[in-house]
């Protein structure tokens, strides 16, 4: 449920907001991704990873139109995050690097494939970055 609503609000309408603002999408998406991050500023020293995941969920977004595969991306994020570090008593160093290991591998995957998705005619955002 998590994933879904920080998705209406970051890549629905947090970046349509910034895009309108902005009136340009790579401003907009660094807008929402830092604001993404910030949110999780009670887990301080991953606030760059999920900078990071911010942005490539917002590169999907934009890509596909559609809020939906980010919706999936964060859920296997937050999945990952429940397994790797939430559900261990303690985190040592090696897990917390399996996790950001991880974590990146994911968002890279994500960005290489909204770059392989037939790009969608969108109405609601500009084409231009």
């Amino acid at each position: 449920m998590a994933a879904t609503a920080e998705e209406v609000f970051f890549r629905g309408l947090l970046l349509r907001a910034s895009i309108d603002l902005t009136g340009r999408m790579l401003p907009a998406l660094l807008i929402s991704a830092s604001l993404f991050g910030l949110v999780h500023v009670n887990q301080l020293l991953f606030v760059p990873i999920f900078v990071a995941d911010g942005f490539a969920l917002g590169a999907i977004r934009i890509r596909t139109g559609s809020l939906v595969p980010g919706i999936l991306g964060h859920g296997i994020l937050n999945f990952l995050t429940a397994t790797l570090l939430i559900g261990s008593a303690t985190v040592s160093d090696q897990r917390a690097l399996v996790y950001v290991a991880l974590v990146l591998a994911v968002d890279l995957v994500v960005v290489v494939s909204s770059l392989m998705l037939r790009r969608s005619s969108l109405e609601l955002l500009p084409q231009r970055l």
